[in-house]
């Protein structure tokens, strides 16, 4: 990958909708260059995909968690079993696997805590203290 092939990364990965001539005014080379740089950097999965960018505020989830996982016994299934809760009012963007004492880290979005009537403050170390309607 050279100094160009790297320009183009950091372009794509800034704007991904860039168009080839677009990227070309930038880069001292022709639009059919480039298509041939960015489809080579595709065969070889620099470039896996383009994406938006959601701003999840703007749909009612300002809050990002970062969440540690562990559980009682140890099995496979727990990342399933976070995987199919029903929780529509949090979306989990990622889950990473970890050793130690925490298996599993899901970073997740929802929305702001509610402190609901009869219930205690906020405490992280209780679960689904957000109140949010999981089951």
């Amino acid at each position: 990958m050279d100094i160009i092939d790297q320009q183009l990364v950091h372009l794509l990965a800034e704007n991904g909708r860039m168009t080839h001539e677009e990227l070309a005014r930038v880069v001292p080379l022709s639009r059919p260059s480039v298509h041939e740089r960015v489809k080579r950097l595709e065969a070889h999965s620099v470039i896996r995909g383009y994406h938006a960018r959601i701003d999840w505020s703007t749909l009612g989830q300002p809050l990002t968690a970062f969440i540690w996982v562990t559980n009682r016994e140890k099995s496979d299934d727990t990342a399933t079993a976070l995987l199919h809760l029903n929780c529509p009012a949090a979306v989990i963007e990622e889950c990473y696997g970890m050793t130690g004492q925490w298996c599993l880290s899901p970073n997740g979005l929802g929305p702001q805590p509610v402190k609901q009537k009869g219930r205690r403050d906020y405490d992280p170390y209780q679960p689904n203290e957000f109140g949010l309607p999981c089951h």
